[in-house]
């Protein structure tokens, strides 16, 4: 193979120091020239391989992993999870190969697919916005006045969608009420066939459902695509292929996970055992992400991600003696780029040493604008249930409390009687939030609503999952210069970044100056 590359010997050091890791590494690392093409291809470029030729990374991914296995790193917990995660995804991946490979689907079953559900690719669509009310028994005759109302205004110009961010309270509020482009077949039928006869421009009569009011805008008729017989046959077999794929995938992860069988086990602590395995101790905690000292029953948010790592071992168990096949040298690479970088953690592990605290604040005191403090959002909130089986009279009674804030009932006073929130002891009131983490701390439809509101103003009811929100937006306050025991923790985290990436720069060097690669032909 490679007939014009000779064996040779690219010398760039001696040796890798044994008393910089505490284990004896090897000399020398060869490399293939059919495995530099493969890892040529791969490089997923970890961090310690930037700014390396594919030679010199291939020979540092090598030597590290090496040392890592003489160290016996894999068998720590945190780096054993990531290499079985990693061979958990590879096999779901193959198998999901496996099962898209397997689907056939015949000439007849396009016909009759084609037959019964002739859609065009890109069928008939219509834009549309809404915008709802909900009623009550006491309300309902004067709320539909209401939307007649508005069903005028709308119709003498004034713009659907703000209105809808006025009035509606409907999720798509923050939308101004867009719910998109839908396509026949996607509302409920006696709703559907009202929007699919809408024209642009036009806004639908009142209709009722069970809790309220709504009136649809049609915004854009956006008129199928035409299609070539080939197309429709294309667009047939390939809805096909996805119910059956859909349809089978969910059935191998059903069986996957009933192969395992679960078990939770907390006699000695709590574990879960599988098949012919558990997850337990350390190795649990570094599968869930949290300490697990103490726990004597597996609380819900960890159901998710153990069914996801069992599913991973069981599927790698089907397939352990299928070394070949798609993505098989890319799992053998990413189990090599674990290691060394766990060796290389090591590494610059032994050469830690914790800052003073006076280095720190110097650092600081030298540039302090470096470490801004964000403009953060002082918000009070009252969450409150909103059961299906109980939805009217949930959403009444949240009405009703909004109603009293709003003619003068203090919102802490409400918060403490009302609401089931963690915050209620506090009288709902949240901690300052920097307004680029509210999405992640409150959810989406939250964070809409936050972004309409000045300080000081309740927002409308808010739906969110199971519950119904009233947020107050309580006062703003504007980005500024962290002083230094706010910023203390970001000094930190940059202080160690920077300082581990010198250190693991260094070891690099050192590693580089003292291996010799030798670079030799394929047999």
């Amino acid at each position: 193979m490679h007939s014009r590359l000779r064996p040779l010997t690219a010398v760039l050091g001696a040796a890798i120091l044994a008393t910089a890791v505490g284990a004896q590494t090897p000399r020398f690392v060869e490399i293939r020239e059919s495995e530099l093409e493969s890892w040529t291809a791969f490089r997923e470029g970890a961090p310690f391989l930037r700014g390396q030729t594919a030679v010199r990374s291939l020979a540092l991914v090598k030597a590290l992993a090496r040392e890592a296995r003489e160290m016996g790193l894999q068998e720590q917990p945190a780096v054993a999870v990531e290499l079985e995660r990693l061979r958990g995804r590879w096999a779901l991946q193959s198998l999901r190969r496996e099962v898209g490979e397997s689907l056939t689907v015949t000439e007849v079953e396009v016909d009759a697919e084609l037959e019964t559900n002739p859609r065009s690719p890109r069928p008939r669509r219509v834009r549309l916005r809404n915008l709802f009310r909900r009623f009550t028994p006491q309300n309902r005759d004067s709320l539909a006045a209401t939307m007649e109302s508005y069903r005028e205004r709308v119709l003498e110009g004034e713009s659907f969608g703000d209105l809808a961010l006025e009035v509606s309270e409907s999720e798509t509020r923050w939308r101004r009420g867009l719910l998109g482009n839908v396509a026949a077949g996607t509302l409920r039928p006696d709703v559907d066939e009202i929007a699919q006869a809408l024209q642009e421009g036009q806004v639908s009569e009142v209709l009722a459902s069970e809790d309220g009011l709504t009136l649809l805008y049609c915004e854009a008729v956006l008129p199928a695509v035409a299609a070539s017989p080939s197309q429709l046959r294309r667009a047939a077999r390939q809805r096909l292929e996805q119910a059956r794929f859909d349809e089978r995938w969910a059935a191998l992860r059903v069986e996957l996970l009933r192969a395992a069988e679960l078990r939770i086990a907390a006699e000695d602590g709590l574990r879960v055992a599988y098949a012919d395995g558990e997850i337990a101790g350390a190795t649990l905690a570094a599968v869930v992400g949290e300490a697990i000292e103490g726990v004597r029953q597996l609380p819900p948010r960890w159901q998710a991600p153990i069914e996801n790592y069992v599913r991973g071992q069981i599927a790698y168990r089907r397939l352990e003696k299928q070394r070949q096949g798609a993505g098989r040298e890319s799992l053998d690479w990413s189990e090599l780029q674990v290691l060394a970088s766990a060796a290389l953690g090591r590494r610059v592990d032994r050469r830690w040493v914790d800052p003073e605290e006076s280095d720190l604040e110097l650092s600081y005191r030298r540039a302090p604008e470096r470490f801004p403090w964000p403009e953060r959002l002082h918000l009070s909130v009252i969450r409150l249930p909103r059961r299906s089986e109980q939805l009217l009279e949930d959403t009444q009674r949240a009405a009703q409390l909004l109603s009293e804030i709003r003619t003068g009932r203090d919102f802490a006073t409400a918060a403490r009687a009302a609401s089931d929130h963690p915050s209620s002891s506090r009288g709902g009131q949240l901690r300052g939030i920097a307004r680029q983490r509210v999405s992640a701390q409150l959810g989406i439809d939250l964070t809409r609503a936050v972004r309409t509101l000045s300080p000081g103003e309740i927002s409308e009811l808010i739906s969110s999952g199971e519950a119904l929100w009233i947020v107050r937006l309580d006062r703003v306050e504007p980005e500024r210069v962290a002083t230094w025991d706010e910023a203390r923790s970001a000094v930190r985290r940059e202080w160690t970044r920077d300082r581990r990436s010198e250190l693991q720069a260094d070891e690099v060097a050192k590693i580089l100056a003292d291996l010799e690669v030798r670079r030799i032909d394929d047999p």
